[in-house]
C-alpha cells in the first residue's frame, strides 16, 4: 500500500490481465481512507445526530427539538452539529411562522362571510378558502420534504444554505 500526496487515498498495487487476458499489466486501486468518526458524548456520529434533529423536527415539533438544541449546547463542543441543531429549530419556527400567516387568510374569509350574512348578504368565499388550505396543505410537504433533504446533507456533513437562517447563524454564534 502507497500514500499518494493528498494523505486521502491509499493504493494498491496489484496486478490485473487485460480482458483478452493477454499481457498483465498494473493497475493501481484507490480506496477512500476512512476516518475515525467524530462522535458525540453519546456515542454516536455527529452526522447522524444532526440528521436525527432534522427528522426529528419534522416529525416531533418544537418541544423535542427545542431538547436537542438545549442538550447540544450544553453538552457539545462541535460547532457544526451547534448549528444544525440550532438551523432544525429555525426553520420550524420559520414554516411555522409562515403557515400561521397563510391560515390567517382563509380565517379571514370566513369572517367577511360571516359579516355578509349578517347584514343579510352573501358572499360565497368557499372557492378562495379551499385555494389557501390547498396551498397550506403543499406548502406543509414542501417542508418536510426540504427538512428531509437536510438530514440526507447532514449525513454527510453538508447543508443546504438558506439565505436568513443561516445569516441569523452567522451573526449570532
Amino acid at each position: 500500500m502507497y500514500r499518494n500526496k493528498y494523505n486521502n487515498f491509499k493504493t494498491l498495487k496489484c496486478k490485473s490481465a487485460r480482458i483478452d487476458g493477454s499481457v498483465p499489466r498494473y493497475t493501481y486501486l484507490a480506496i477512500w481512507r476512512i476516518n475515525k468518526m467524530e462522535k458525540t458524548k453519546l456515542g454516536i456520529s455527529k452526522m447522524l445526530f444532526a440528521a436525527g434533529a432534522f427528522v426529528i423536527a419534522m416529525a416531533g415539533g418544537y418541544i423535542p427539538s427545542i431538547l436537542i438544541v438545549l442538550y447540544v449546547f450544553l453538552k457539545e463542543e462541535d460547532l457544526w452539529l451547534k448549528r444544525m441543531t440550532l438551523k432544525a429549530l429555525v426553520l420550524i419556527c420559520v414554516f411555522g411562522v409562515v403557515e400561521i400567516g397563510l391560515g390567517l387568510v382563509p380565517d379571514a374569509l370566513s369572517a367577511i362571510e360571516s359579516l355578509a350574512y349578517g347584514f343579510n348578504g352573501s358572499v360565497n368565499v368557499k372557492a378562495p378558502r379551499e385555494l389557501f388550505d390547498a396551498i397550506i396543505v403543499v406548502f406543509e410537504i414542501i417542508e418536510k420534504v426540504f427538512l428531509l433533504i437536510l438530514a440526507s446533507k447532514a449525513m454527510k456533513q453538508q447543508t443546504v444554505r438558506v439565505p436568513v437562517v443561516d445569516e441569523l447563524l452567522d451573526k449570532y454564534i
